[in-house]
């Protein structure tokens, strides 16, 4: 067999360009669904009302961990928020104790969750 140097170059075949009406149609980007604009007429459901310590049910009231709010830091971003509370410094969504969730820190007060109530705290 002659070396492969030696050999007659294949017939190669001419490279056509492809005519527009081969190539496929671009295709436009598709659009986001829609989003339900705030005046949809579906409201959010109300929050749960934010209740005095003194105004809960007696029987949770005699339920409640001690809680001693010495300082809170209020901000409009909420990873800046904190309370220190019976000397520990808190976040929103922290526990302080089993079931009582520090929900929100607003200016002057501080509201927990406990056992499906909420209810306001002042810094003392």
């Amino acid at each position: 067999a002659p070396p492969a140097a030696a050999r007659a170059p294949a017939a190669e075949q001419p490279v056509r360009p492809r005519s527009p009406a081969a190539a496929p149609a671009p295709q436009a980007p598709a659009a986001p669904a829609p989003r339900p604009s705030p005046d949809a007429g579906v409201a959010p459901p109300p929050a749960s009302p934010v209740f005095a310590q003194g105004d809960l049910p007696e029987a949770l009231r005699t339920q409640l961990p001690a809680l001693k709010v010495t300082g809170a830091t209020h901000s409009n971003n909420p990873a800046y928020r904190m309370a220190i509370v019976n000397g520990q410094v808190l976040h929103e969504g922290d526990q302080a104790a089993p079931g009582l969730v520090l929900e929100k820190i607003e200016p002057g007060r501080t509201v927990w969750s406990f056992k499906g109530y909420r209810y306001g705290v002042t810094a003392q």
